[in-house]
């Protein structure tokens, strides 16, 4: 099943700080705005964010090179970028400064709970905390930033947000500097239209035919009238994050065409160091308002090792990074022994070297270079897919060769992927 990652916006309604009065000490004083507040007498709405629960796992810091697995392994760290926009271009956002909502806010994870009650799509939700403005570089004690909803803006607000953090962007368009085994997600949500037959509302409505947001008066109408027929009816913005980049899973094994006694002498005489993805992009782009990653055509391409699962946990993302003289083993390919997160493309350069003990004990090193590409019928050509998890198995030879096989595992339909090398 496709990995998901959940995240939803609230809106509450919030009061105005203080009198205008120079005399501060005599007015009185009124409570201070919060983001968990829903409802103040002045009527503006505050955004507030929180993300889906413990159902995935993330690892993964601002600079991280591990895979994202889990929500929960987020809390207090400062990794999502946020934008709240209205419009469907850059040209129509920048034309109307009432059109930016929220434009690159950091935020943060935070281990409180949100509930149906409090508008989520379901219970048990962790919030999610905006950096205090102005943004900028901080740590999780600078996430308690207050934004607003417009009073009276008709605008529908679509919200984006994307990880890991990167605090500059121009135009709705993020860069990353591709570190080795960068995971990049990105969310898209528009508010549902909510027809007036589905919930229950005064009879000041009755000349309209539907509600469409995300607005405050969107998010007023679904929190203070019942939806029909007992259906929930969230007024929290959910964003569903899906992964950019492809996972390669990469196996060692003894190739199997040849004999039981070559098999065994690869297991005992040869091992694996220095495996390498080449020429990968080392600049990549993310279009926030359709969600298009790219390569930078004009950055230079690097090379760059793998990254380790736990040894007492082979299924486990580490990030831990392989360096060159550590040594592998080549054993019989029941577990992955690294993982690359890649750029999807065509087809990529593995290079790896084999070490073989010859007959007078001394060992000779020999550098191949293996091209994993997509074989199974119609995808001959296609590339690699984003959000994809690839079981690449190379079979080692005695002889030294290598060849390679690749199979596409669960997060879509299982697809196999055979690159011999000769």
């Amino acid at each position: 099943m496709k990995t998901k990652y959940w995240l939803f916006a609230a809106a509450t309604l919030t009061m105005m700080a203080c009198s205008q009065n120079d005399d501060i000490m005599s007015q009185p004083q009124e409570p201070a705005v919060s983001f968990d507040d829903f409802e103040a007498p002045d009527g503006r709405v505050v955004v507030q964010l929180g993300t889906g629960g413990t159902a995935v796992d993330m690892e993964v810091t601002p600079s991280s090179r591990a895979a994202y697995e889990k929500v929960d392994d987020l809390i207090s760290k400062d990794n999502l970028g946020i934008f709240a926009l209205a419009g469907g271009t850059t040209q129509e956002i920048q034309q109307s400064p009432e059109n930016t909502l929220l434009d690159n806010i950091q935020a943060t994870i935070y281990s409180g709970k949100l509930n149906q009650t409090d508008g989520a799509e379901q219970d048990d939700l962790h919030r999610i905390r905006l950096k205090t403005p102005p943004t900028g570089t901080g740590s999780g004690a600078g996430f308690n930033g207050v934004y607003y909803y417009p009073m009276s803006s008709k605008q529908n607000f679509t919200f984006y947000g994307y990880a890991p953090y990167q605090q500059s962007c121009s135009n709705q368009t993020v860069t990353f500097n591709f570190a080795a085994n960068m995971d990049i997600l990105y969310a898209k949500k528009a508010a549902p239209v909510i027809n007036r037959n589905e919930i229950t509302v005064p009879d000041k409505y009755a000349s309209e035919s539907e509600f469409q947001g995300y607005n405050a008066r969107y998010l007023r109408v679904l929190k203070y009238n019942k939806a029909n027929q007992g259906a929930h009816k969230a007024w929290v913005p959910n964003l569903t994050f899906d992964h950019k980049m492809a996972l390669l899973k990469i196996y060692l094994k003894p190739a199997e065409e040849q004999t039981a006694e070559d098999k065994n002498y690869v297991k005992t005489q040869q091992t694996i160091r220095d495996v390498q993805i080449n020429n990968h992009p080392s600049q990549l782009q993310l279009d926030v308002l359709n969600g298009t990653l790219t390569a930078d055509a004009g950055s230079q391409k690097g090379s760059f090792s793998g990254y380790r699962y736990f040894a007492d946990q082979p299924t486990k993302f580490s990030d831990a990074q392989i360096n060159a003289e550590d040594v592998l083993s080549i054993t019989d390919g029941t577990n992955p022994v690294m993982y690359f997160l890649v750029y999807p493309q065509a087809s990529y350069d593995i290079s790896l070297i084999i070490k073989t003990n010859n007959q007078n004990g001394v060992p000779a090193e020999r550098t191949e270079h293996i091209t994993i590409k997509r074989t199974a019928a119609g995808q001959e050509n296609q590339p690699f897919e984003a959000g994809k998890s690839y079981a690449v198995k190379l079979g080692i030879f005695a002889a030294q060769s290598v060849e390679a096989t690749a199979t596409l595992t669960s997060w879509g339909t299982d697809e196999e992927v055979i690159a011999p090398i000769e």
